[in-house]
């Protein structure tokens, strides 16, 4: 299993912080890898709420990525789980007021399955990465449109 965490700052307040990251329509607008995200069902968002995130996966070809809230504390965490046709994979990311704006703890975990599982060997290289850009990614598109 891959693993990515990552603990970092932005500018934005809190409220206004886990509004934008919380919505996964926006993921597009932060994580390199979507073209695309949106929401299947449950407006507002809440507990079984879910997503469809497109992503880029070998060369042109994508993936789907559903995503479920699995928990939602307003102003402080979101778990979202999924299982598409190539991995099963939980964002949960944290997030906590600051004086200067809001921090926030983003832990990542990922599985290949099926074929694809021979390379859990390798893909924590690769996933370190995708999160590495995905939370750059996030403290720009926070800070630009938050």
């Amino acid at each position: 299993m891959a693993h990515y965490q990552r603990t970092f700052a932005v500018e934005k307040d809190l409220p206004a912080c886990f509004a934008y990251v919380s919505d996964f329509r926006h993921t597009a607008t932060w994580d390199p890898m979507v073209t695309s995200a949106t929401l299947v069902d449950g407006e507002p968002i809440r507990v079984g709420t879910t997503f469809e995130v497109i992503s880029k996966f070998i060369g042109s070809r994508t993936v789907t990525l559903p995503y479920t809230v699995k928990e939602l504390e307003p102003n402080r965490r979101l778990v979202m789980t999924g299982t598409s046709s190539i991995m099963r994979y939980t964002d949960t990311i944290d997030f906590t007021a600051t004086e200067a704006g809001t921090q926030i703890s983003y832990d990542a975990k990922a599985e290949l399955t099926g074929l694809l599982g021979l390379g859990n060997f390798v893909f924590p290289l690769m996933f370190k990465r995708i999160g590495d850009n995905a939370t750059d990614g996030i403290q720009r598109a926070v800070n630009e449109h938050a």
